[in-house]
Parts: C-alpha cells; sequence; structure tokens
C-alpha cells in the first residue's frame, strides 16, 4: 500500500487479529484433546484465593476497558482464602467464562464477578463464582448445546467475535473433573449468568 500508512495500520491490526484467534483456536483444540484423552493432571496444591481472583479481575478488566465495558466484582463474602486445589486448571476455567462475558459483550456493557462461601465444615469449603454480562446473550433452545464442543448459535460468530466455540466445553470438563458444577442463564440481547459451585480443601 506503498505511504498508505492508515491502510498498513487497518491491514497490520487483522493479521494481529486474525493471529490472536488462530492462536486461540490451536490451544483449546489442544486442551480439549487433552482433556478427552484424560491426560490432564490435577493439582492439589496450596493457594491463595484472593490473589487468584485479583490475577483474574486485572485481565479482565484490562481486556474490558479496550472495548468499553465495565467490570465489577464484590468477594465480600469470603472467609477462607487459603486452600488446596488446583489452582491454574481453576484461574483457566474463570477466564474462559469473564473471557466470554468481555467477548460477547457490547461496547458500554457491563460485567459483574462475585465469589463467595456457601459452605465451610470438615475443612472443606465450598464456592460459588458467579459471572453476569450485559452480552448477546443466548436463546433458551441453545443453552442445551452451550456446552457442546464446536458449538456456536450465530454462524457469524467466528468471524464477528472471533470465537472457536471451545471454550464453554473446556470449562464444564475442567469444573467436573475438580468436583464442581457449572450452570448457566441467558436471554438473547439481554446477557448471560454463569453460576459455578466448587469444592476446596483447606489449607
Amino acid at each position: 500500500y506503498g505511504d498508505d500508512l492508515a491502510k498498513q495500520k487497518e491491514c497490520r491490526d487483522k493479521i494481529k487479529e486474525a493471529s490472536g484467534f488462530l492462536l486461540d483456536l490451536v490451544n483449546n483444540i489442544l486442551d480439549m484433546n487433552k482433556l478427552e484423552s484424560g491426560s490432564v493432571v490435577l493439582e492439589h496444591k496450596p493457594f491463595e484465593m484472593l490473589q487468584l481472583l485479583n490475577e483474574t479481575y486485572n485481565i479482565t478488566s484490562m481486556n474490558a476497558d479496550i472495548k468499553g465495558i465495565s467490570v465489577s466484582f464484590d468477594y465480600t463474602k469470603i472467609q477462607h482464602t487459603h486452600l488446596l486445589g488446583s489452582p491454574l486448571h481453576l484461574k483457566q476455567a474463570l477466564q474462559n467464562v469473564v473471557g466470554n462475558a468481555v467477548k460477547y459483550n457490547r461496547t458500554g456493557g457491563s460485567i459483574r464477578l462475585s465469589a463467595e462461601e456457601l459452605s465451610c465444615a470438615d475443612d472443606k469449603v465450598t464456592y460459588r463464582f458467579i459471572c453476569t454480562d450485559t452480552g448477546c446473550g443466548m436463546s433458551e433452545e441453545f443453552i442445551q448445546h452451550a456446552f457442546e464442543p464446536f458449538a456456536q448459535e450465530d454462524s457469524s460468530a467466528r468471524t464477528s467475535y472471533m470465537g472457536t466455540g471451545l471454550g464453554l466445553a473446556i470449562v464444564k470438563q475442567l469444573i467436573e473433573m475438580m468436583g464442581g458444577t457449572v450452570q448457566v442463564q441467558s436471554q438473547l440481547q439481554v446477557g448471560t449468568t454463569f453460576c459455578i459451585d466448587m469444592p476446596f480443601d483447606l489449607a
């Protein structure tokens, strides 16, 4: 494009966006392959929950700021933060969920994240993580297939949102491997709420 700097920048941005999508796709396919082959090994090591949540919040806020999306995080209902579990895989699952909340949201939209303790007894604690967004949402019919590999309600989602259709399938398998559950409620053009319940041992 010669001296057309604006056109050069546009091309560079498109290359960067496409390469990012391809990297996500390859990583997600590798993750799904590991999960389906049973080669994912969960950890059982000490970690600090507030640190993990702050790291998740910081990444989410940075990505949301680029799209003009506001993010709020509430973890005031937490008492026990020193836990035993698989922080790497928990963080991966949470970031997939909140990453979708950013990706499928709208400019000027919002995301609300919260974490709270549901119960604590016999050296075990159960957490609940909730992520609510004001994005494009899902129809009631599609929710039944939301956690299936490559499932996407809108056939244009791969190009308009740069989605792979693997994120939620990975989330569900990771959460269930760690003994937890994940549920989703959504409404088209209104938004989506994910609710994850997860048990941990106290450190």
